[in-house]
């Protein structure tokens, strides 16, 4: 039962730092989900080292579902990410749509195997 208080904290967390971007990063982009690409992004980023950091070192798995499950889990979000391109693709913007699942799918897994790659540094 602790292991779910993790994740309940740490997604009540995630989703306050998701939050917040939006309010800061929208503002610089309002025509495109410039916010839901950055935390995507860097979500996938901090998840790829997550992910590095705790398989290979000995370390509390609460630790992981805090960080990765709860923490990753609330700031980054896949639903929005395809109601934005949902409303595309309703309104005819075909382009714009594809462009936002292209470039968040791409620059997901890039920052992923980017994160890792950094983890591996260490």
């Amino acid at each position: 039962m602790p292991e779910i208080l993790y994740v309940f904290i740490g997604g009540g967390i995630g989703s306050i730092f998701r939050y917040l971007t939006g309010k800061v990063v929208s503002s610089f982009l309002p025509l495109f989900p410039i916010a839901t690409l950055v935390s995507n992004v860097s979500g996938s980023f901090i998840l790829g080292i997550a992910f590095v950091f705790f398989s290979s070192k000995n370390i509390n798995s609460t630790a992981y579902l805090f960080l990765a499950t709860g923490v990753c889990g609330g700031f980054s979000t896949f639903s929005t990410f395809t109601l934005e391109s949902m409303k595309f693709f309703q309104s005819g913007n075909y382009s714009a749509g594809l462009f936002n699942i292209g470039l968040n799918l791409s620059l997901c897994m890039l920052s992923h195997v980017a994160g890792m790659f950094v983890a591996k540094q260490f």
